[in-house]
C-alpha cells in the first residue's frame, strides 16, 4: 500500500479512536459511573487503538524509507505519541474509577 493510502486509512482510524476516547472521557465526568458502559467503551477503544497502531507502524516504516531529512517522520512520530498517551491516560483513568 502506498503512503497516501496508508495515511488516509490512518486518518479514518484516528477519527474513530478520538470518538471512542471522547465517549470514555464524557462517561468518566459523570458523578455516577456506569461500570458496564465503561468496560464496553474500553474494549472499543482498545480495538480502535490496536488497529490504529498497526497502520501507524506501516506509515512509520514507509516514512523511514524516504530519502528526506526525516522531518516528516519526526512530526509523524510526535503525533503518534499523542494518541498513545491519550490511550494510556484513558485506560488508567477508567481503571481508577472502576
Amino acid at each position: 500500500m502506498d503512503l497516501k493510502a496508508q495515511k488516509a486509512q490512518r486518518r479514518v482510524l484516528r477519527t474513530a479512536f478520538t470518538v471512542s476516547s471522547n465517549k470514555i472521557e464524557n462517561e468518566l465526568r459523570n458523578e455516577v459511573v456506569d461500570l458496564e458502559k465503561i468496560s464496553l467503551l474500553q474494549v472499543q477503544l482498545k480495538d480502535k487503538y490496536l488497529r490504529l497502531e498497526a497502520v501507524q507502524e506501516a506509515v512509520s516504516g514507509t516514512l523511514l524509507q524516504l530519502e528526506d531529512d526525516g522531518r516528516e517522520f519526526e512530526t509523524d512520530f510526535t503525533d503518534a505519541e499523542g494518541y498513545r498517551e491519550r490511550y494510556l491516560e484513558n485506560t488508567t483513568l477508567s481503571s481508577i474509577r472502576s
